[in-house]
């Protein structure tokens, strides 16, 4: 694996050493299917930006919550954790300063909670580690996922998620419920219109591997019927606040 590693790394290096053009590559045009939608004159409103979204979402079997600020949105996750009404949650957690930030807070919510009449509920996260391979069966082991969007696109009801690791990948793709945190900023019309954010990211990290997520996992390939979960999430929760 280390091996594998660096020879990829060495190949990065050179592709960049070589090009002091990179950095100023042009962004893709936009494909056909959404000039017209491109069109100035069509642009929404954050709100209406927003409403599109969640209505697109739902129709995909995804939930959307409304958070007045940040400290509601640890609120509300933490109620999310506490209607579980078990002893102990495990929860993945990505890289992100702001996924970070909400479960450094989300256990003391939870004791709070727990003093208004709940009942006792213990968090164990798990974080990418520093060294070393990932405990795949103990992340298997997992109740929740908690991932950030780098964003949300209104036309689709769909997230985007910086995946620039293993680890990432699996904290989108492995717990049986998904909840992402996302701030009202990080919405878009449609994938050409946050192409531009999404290219600024790809400047300051290694790798510029991202995931699209539209709603929970799906498939009808038995008897046509339809199935959540089968190969990814079965439920995907969006925490959307005012940033």
């Amino acid at each position: 694996m280390t091996v594998a590693k660096d020879f990829l790394d060495n190949i990065r290096k050179s592709i960049f050493a070589g090009n002091n053009n990179i950095q100023r590559l042009e962004l893709p045009p936009i494909p056909k299917v959404w000039q017209d939608d491109n069109n100035p004159s069509t642009n929404l409103s954050e709100d209406e930006l927003l409403g599109q979204f969640r209505l697109n979402l739902e129709k995909l079997n995804g939930e959307s919550f409304l958070c007045n600020d940040f400290g509601d949105l640890v609120w509300q996750i933490a109620k999310i954790f506490q209607e579980k009404k078990i002893d102990e949650i495990k929860i993945m957690v990505s890289s992100n300063l702001l996924v970070r930030q909400v479960a450094d807070q989300l256990q003391a919510v939870i004791d709070g909670l727990v003093e208004s009449g709940g009942g006792k509920l213990r968090l164990t996260f798990y974080c990418e580690p520093q060294e070393g391979e990932l405990n795949l069966s103990e992340l298997a082991t997992c109740d929740f996922g908690l991932v950030a969007a780098e964003s949300l696109l209104a036309d689709t009801g769909s997230g985007i998620f910086n995946a620039g690791s293993r680890f990432e990948r699996l904290t989108v793709y492995l717990p049986p419920v998904s909840i992402v945190v996302a701030g009202r900023s990080k919405l878009a019309k449609n994938l050409p219109t946050a192409w531009q954010n999404l290219s600024n990211e790809i400047k300051d990290q290694k790798t510029g591997e991202f995931v699209i997520v539209t709603g929970p996992s799906r498939t009808a390939d038995i008897e046509k019927i339809l199935i959540l979960g089968v190969h990814g999430p079965k439920s995907v929760l969006f925490m959307i606040y005012p940033d």
